[in-house]
């Protein structure tokens, strides 16, 4: 995932700057002044740093490479790779060899194809509102007013999860047959993802500064420009719905339900009551319940989300829907429906390389066999190829008091407007780079996680 180098990373910039690097238009660089001057950023994958040989299905690889990039006039221009420690590639314009470059480049795209599927994807949208999604239900009453702004958006989040769990992550699921880690390592990687990062990392605003994407350091994003259209639309929308039910902090503070949502959220799960967790009756065999892995278990001291605490303010409590919200419809939107297109094209994107940088290879020796590219290709077609609902949708949110559907109806409204933005800005997209960006499309975004 990229990000803008931070004034910590000099040491690492020093092990790179031993030698001169070109731009594409003839120009050298020093990396150090670069950093300084805010041109310089990173595509790395620290999480899998610590997969080791034996977390790799035989034959198959995935690393840890660090992409560096300039921005220049033109955008960013990629400067080196580092594929493994000690060892960096560059492009053949600052002396490289092209083959090597074009290997390196692999090595980043597995990696990074990777990082999305397990954990941008799977681990930070559908896995961490499955959380959201039984939660709500369980703590809220129907008629309480946060449960009837967020449950249309866990529509049918537990059923696709559930049906992951075996298309994805079952013992012959696709990450098995088609990634380099193996299941249980794949399964480790989202686990100490989803327990490293905090709920306020879930903000489309704060992920922004935290990567140090801002328009001042990068003037072109499309993901960043089209989200930030939408996140506004929808921390509108659950302003003025929630300022309607809750006319200050006191109230919020004094709304039991909320408080008991809260909990069982932000609290560690050894504090919780047993009920809320699998209980093989009283009349069952003993026998059985070893079998079926009922057995009662010491539970984990980490919560069901991390860093989400106690709501305190109104304001507070619409960041939440507003995050919630985004999560399950545009950012999801934005991590899945673009899969197709870049990683259907395995050489784009390889779910796994099949050799290691240390060792010689052809291209066609280091890329997937035919028969794993058709399974990438299927995989992709299937998460990228159905499309069910709408944001916003008033056949899915069906508010009964008026002022709520007017509410609903202004969001609509924005959403429009934003549609005919996002639309120009493609039309100049194409002109200028000759690729548009239709993810965040409102009209292409379902209103729930359902595929």
């Amino acid at each position: 995932m990229i990000r803008r180098v931070q004034s910590a990373e000099q040491p690492i910039l020093q092990t790179w700057a031993t030698q001169p690097y070109q731009l594409a238009d003839g120009r050298t660089i020093n990396l150090i002044q670069s950093a300084v001057e805010n041109r310089l950023f990173v595509a790395d994958y620290p999480l899998l740093q610590d997969l080791k040989v034996t977390d790799l299905q035989l034959g198959r690889y995935v690393g840890s490479p660090v992409a560096l990039f300039y921005r220049s006039e033109q955008g960013l221009e990629p400067v080196l790779i580092q594929v493994e420690k000690g060892k960096v590639v560059t492009p053949a314009i600052s002396g490289g060899n092209a083959d090597d470059w074009t290997r390196a480049k692999l090595y980043v795209q597995t990696a990074d194809v990777t990082y999305h599927e397990l954990l941008t994807h799977l681990c930070y949208t559908h896995l961490a509102m499955e959380a959201f999604a039984i939660a709500t239900p369980r703590q809220l009453p129907r008629n309480h007013p946060l449960y009837r702004l967020l449950y249309p958006h866990f529509q049918f989040l537990l059923a696709i999860n559930t049906r992951g769990n075996t298309v994805l992550l079952g013992e012959e699921g696709a990450i098995g047959k088609l990634m380099a880690p193996t299941r249980e390592a794949s399964l480790g990687l989202i686990n100490r993802a989803y327990r490293q990062r905090s709920f306020a990392e879930y903000s489309l605003l704060n992920d922004i500064k935290r990567r140090g994407i801002e328009p001042e350091f990068i003037s072109e994003f499309p993901y960043r420009d089209d989200a930030l259209l939408l996140w506004e639309a929808i921390a509108n929308y659950t302003t003025r719905y929630l300022q309607r039910y809750y006319p200050s902090d006191q109230a919020v503070q004094q709304d039991p339900y909320l408080r008991a949502w809260a909990a069982e959220l932000g609290a560690p799960l050894d504090s919780r009551p047993k009920s809320e967790f699998p209980q093989a009756p009283d009349w069952l065999p003993k026998e059985w319940v070893l079998a079926a892995g009922l057995e009662p278990q010491e539970l984990p001291s980490y919560p069901r989300m991390p860093g989400f605490g106690e709501i305190t303010s109104l304001q507070q409590l619409i960041d939440i829907a507003t995050l919630i919200i985004f999560t399950c419809g545009p950012q999801h939107a934005a991590v899945n429906f673009s899969q197709f297109d870049y990683v259907t094209y395995v050489p784009n994107a390889p779910l796994a390389l099949y050799s290691r940088p240390d060792a010689p290879a052809t291209l066609e020796e280091l890329l997937p066999s035919t028969k794993q590219d058709l399974g990438q290709m299927q995989l992709t077609f299937s998460l990228s190829g159905i499309y069910w609902g709408q944001l916003g949708s008033s056949e899915l949110i069906q508010f009964v008091e008026q002022g709520d559907r007017q509410i609903l109806k202004q969001f609509q409204n924005e959403l429009v407007e934003i549609e005919s933005k996002i639309k120009a800005r493609n039309r100049l997209r194409v002109v200028d780079t000759g690729i548009e960006y239709p993810y965040l499309l409102p009209s292409h975004i379902p209103n729930s996680i359902n595929i």
